[in-house]
C-alpha cells in the first residue's frame, strides 16, 4: 500500500554475498576519522565483514560488541588483520541489563581515554526467528527486542560519548514484522 508524501520509508537492501558466501563491505580510507568504532554482530555475516574491513585500517580501534565469545572473536580478528586495537565487548542485545552494562563498560574506557574518541557505532546485530513465542529477558518478543529495542538502548546510552564528526549506522530489516505487513 502506497504511503502518503512525507511518510516514505527508506529501505536500502544490502548486496547478496559473493560466490564464496562472504559479504563484501567497503569503507574507503578517510570516510571515518581516526577513533573507536563499535560494531554489533561482529561475529558473523555483515558485521564480521564490516569489522574486518575497518580493522584493516590500523588507525581505527574496533570494539566487537557480540553476544558471546567476545575475547575469541577479538583474537581472531587481531590475528587475521594484524590490528592490535581490537577490543572485545560482551553485549547481549536481548537483555537490557546486559546492554546497559556493556554501555557503561565502554563509556568508562572512553572517559578514561583507554580508547580514543568514539567516532562510529554500527548497529548491525540481529536475529531472525520463525516464531513469536520467544521473549527477551525483559519480556519483549525476541526478534523485536533484540533487533530494535536492544540497539535503541545501546545507541541512546552511547550517544553522549560520540565525538564529532561521528556516525551511527543502523542496519535494518523487515524481519520483526513477521506475517504482519503495513
Amino acid at each position: 500500500q502506497p504511503r502518503p508524501p512525507g511518510s516514505a520509508r527508506h529501505v536500502q537492501r544490502s548486496a547478496p554475498p559473493d560466490r564464496s558466501g562472504r559479504y563484501r563491505v567497503r569503507v574507503t580510507a578517510g570516510e571515518l576519522p581516526t577513533g573507536t568504532v563499535v560494531v554489533t554482530g561482529a561475529s558473523r555475516g555483515i558485521g564480521q565483514a564490516a569489522a574486518r574491513e575497518l580493522a584493516a585500517d590500523r588507525d581505527h580501534h574496533i570494539v566487537l560488541a557480540v553476544r558471546s565469545d567476545a575475547d575469541a572473536h577479538a583474537r581472531e580478528l587481531d590475528a587475521r588483520t594484524g590490528n592490535p586495537h581490537i577490543h572485545p565487548l560482551t553485549c547481549d542485545l536481548a537483555s537490557l541489563a546486559c546492554v546497559q552494562t556493556a554501555a557503561t563498560n565502554l563509556a568508562n574506557l572512553l572517559d578514561t581515554e583507554s580508547l580514543p574518541a568514539l567516532r562510529a557505532l554500527i548497529a548491525n546485530a540481529g536475529v531472525q526467528l520463525h516464531s513469536t513465542a520467544g521473549t527477551t529477558a525483559d519480556g519483549y518478543e525476541r526478534t523485536f527486542g533484540t533487533n530494535v529495542i536492544g540497539h535503541y538502548a545501546l545507541i541512546r546510552a552511547l550517544l553522549p560519548h560520540l565525538s564529532a564528526p561521528a556516525r551511527v549506522v543502523q542496519v535494518t530489516s523487515a524481519t520483526h514484522f513477521g506475517d504482519f505487513r503495513h
